[in-house]
């Protein structure tokens, strides 16, 4: 009870020595009781942990190299691919939006840095956006037939080297043959 009445008075204070005083008085309290009171030092001081014993690093397996086949295909270069699909457009009938998805695509990897100024291919890049933007402005609506002079047609194929072209003409033709006799069996 009179531990309570003295926390009661003093509750107010905010010092070092209310706090002491308390400490002071749990003390004889418990030793009224016939428990043993721990020393200040071991309440107050925070436990130390063991230091911890740190594990040896397992080094990672090296990583496997996969055997490279002979005839491994290698990217293209996002100018060749566009050169390509822009060949493909000689004389084809083309919307204004088609026109105008392949010049923003063709932007866009531009202004991206994916094809850059640098590039072998960056003359004809800017060519073919040239043309494309006067193809664009001269369509009032609905299709236009696009043509590529003969002389620049044989250039931009030169330049992405699509003499091998010829093998996907054949697989073309073959899975069209394949449709044709495909038979439905209901």
């Amino acid at each position: 009870m009179i531990y309570h009445d003295f926390l009661h008075k003093n509750s107010t204070e905010n010092s070092n020595q209310f706090y002491l005083t308390i400490r002071d008085v749990t003390a004889e309290v418990l030793k009224k009781a016939g428990v043993q009171p721990k020393p200040a030092s071991e309440t107050s001081a925070k436990k130390e942990k063991p230091p911890k014993t740190s594990k040896p690093k397992r080094e990672p397996a090296p990583k496997k190299e996969k055997p490279k086949p002979d005839n491994e295909v290698t990217e293209l270069p996002l100018a060749v691919v566009f050169i390509k699909s822009y060949c493909g457009w000689a004389g084809k009938v083309k919307t204004k939006t088609q026109v105008y998805t392949f010049i923003k695509r063709l932007q866009k990897a531009i202004a991206e840095k994916k094809i850059r100024k640098t590039s072998e291919y960056a003359p004809l890049i800017v060519y073919m956006q040239n043309r494309l933007i006067a193809f664009y402005n001269d369509m009032k609506s609905g299709t236009k037939t696009y043509e590529i002079p003969a002389a620049k047609l044989t250039e931009l194929k030169e330049a992405c080297n699509m003499r091998w072209a010829g093998h996907v003409v054949i697989a073309k033709t073959f899975i069209n043959i394949l449709n044709d006799t495909y038979v439905d069996i209901n």
